[in-house]
């Protein structure tokens, strides 16, 4: 072979060599790149809490109910001419609902004008009845004059002759007869003239009170919201025909007396009602602490105790044998105020709490070939691993054997991750 050749040779082999040295190595670092792309976590001893997961709804505790005044006109319905639309968020005191007012309003300046005319009465009774007392006491004066008088006139008798005397005494006698006359006028009189001021005013008692009524029953006719909430408008009853449930109650219906119109729920106190399983019961007892996860806010985690259970189960038929489940209440300790009354909400109740254990996320565990598998990290590769599990949580899964403390576990199956890359 010749040097020329010879070296030719040699360029070719090492280009060769370059060429699969390339290959090598495109090769490890795809191998890296497939295999870094898998989510792991390393795994370590913490804290186990086991949890019930319920699925509820928010409600409030109290709920103010608006209604339509009990009386308020001659008809006994009241006409709604302003009313706010459903789901308006109000404060307290600010208008729910307006009912129409011509009426009451008549009502009440009729009932005014008899008070003032009862009143205007007494007083004129009052001018009168002083002024006939007044000339009473005069007369009752004149007469106790005239009596003295004419006792002056007998006392002289023994200066004057029998006939004069005995006419003084006819005088005395007479004169006695019209003061008691005039003081039994004054005590009648005045008896008529009380019992005359006391009819009036009862008559102007009674208008005061027609008043304070009609008054009343103005201000019920405009109805405000008793807390801070967002107003749910209720069905009217009577709309809509006689097979129909109904429809919200609108401006321009006629409410009947004490009719629900609205309900206003108090949000400062809340509490989610859920439904727990038979086999659950036994878990939960009242005071235990959960979470509450609001579908509507994501972004908040709402702490919560359990407040009561019921003692009785109800029967949910939906298979064989039914289900029986309890209705369960937590109060929300911190409630949000964006939250509205019917919103689902999922409750987590700590039943359980154990320290040191090892844990491995749910996500991590894996069934193949009917065993439970993970996927521990190996250079640049995978060992599949069967494991022993125990309780488990939303979140997490307690593992007994199989796996240990530092092992780096994948949260994504690699063999589907690595099909997936195959076929594109």
């Amino acid at each position: 072979m010749t040097p020329r050749t010879t070296r030719r040779w040699i360029v070719a082999v090492g280009a060769a060599l370059a060429l699969f040295a390339a290959a090598g190595g495109w090769s490890l670092y795809q191998k890296y790149r497939e295999v870094s792309a898998v989510p792991v976590v390393t795994l370590a001893r913490g804290v186990f809490v086991d949890q019930v997961t319920l699925r509820g709804d928010v409600r409030p505790l109290r709920t103010r109910t608006v209604n339509a005044p009990m009386s308020s006109s001659a008809s006994g319905d009241s006409r709604i001419v302003r009313l706010v639309k459903n789901g308006t968020t109000v404060r307290k005191g600010e208008l729910i609902v307006q009912f129409d007012v011509t009426v009451v309003q008549r009502t009440l300046d009729e009932k005014r004008s008899e008070l003032r005319q009862a009143e205007a009465e007494i007083g004129r009774l009052q001018g009168e009845t002083r002024i006939k007392e007044e000339q009473d006491i005069t007369d009752l004066a004149k007469a106790q004059f005239d009596v003295e008088r004419a006792r002056l006139d007998v006392s002289t008798e023994d200066l004057i002759s029998r006939v004069e005397a005995e006419k003084f005494k006819l005088g005395l006698a007479d004169a006695r007869r019209r003061l008691a006359e005039t003081q039994t006028r004054l005590e009648a009189d005045r008896r008529a003239a009380a019992a005359d001021l006391d009819s009036r005013r009862q008559k102007r008692d009674k208008a005061a009170l027609e008043v304070a009524k009609a008054e009343r029953d103005l201000a019920a006719l405009t109805v405000v919201a008793p807390a801070d909430g967002s107003v749910s408008i209720l069905n009217n009853g009577r709309a809509g025909g006689p097979m129909s449930a109904g429809r919200e109650f609108r401006e321009g219906d006629r409410a009947w007396p004490g009719a629900a119109i609205a309900e206003v729920p108090d949000l400062t106190a809340v509490e989610v009602v859920v439904n727990v399983d038979e086999a659950d019961r036994g878990r939960i007892h009242e005071g235990q602490t959960g979470t509450i996860r609001v579908d509507a806010l994501p972004d908040r985690e709402l702490a919560a105790r359990v407040d009561s259970i019921s003692t009785l189960a109800k029967v949910v038929f939906g298979g064989w044998p039914p289900a029986k489940q309890f209705e369960m209440r937590l109060r929300l300790t911190d409630p949000d105020p964006r939250l509205k009354s019917g919103m689902s909400a999922m409750a987590s109740i700590a039943t359980d709490r154990l320290e040191g254990q090892l844990l491995l996320p749910a996500r991590a565990v894996f069934q193949k070939a009917g065993r439970q598998v993970v996927f521990a990290r190996h250079g640049l590769g995978w060992d599949e691993r069967p494991v022993v599990t125990g309780r488990r949580n939303a979140d997490s899964v307690l593992v007994s054997s199989g796996i240990a403390v530092g092992d780096r576990v994948a949260l994504r199956d690699p063999t589907e991750a690595a099909e997936q890359g195959g076929r594109q």
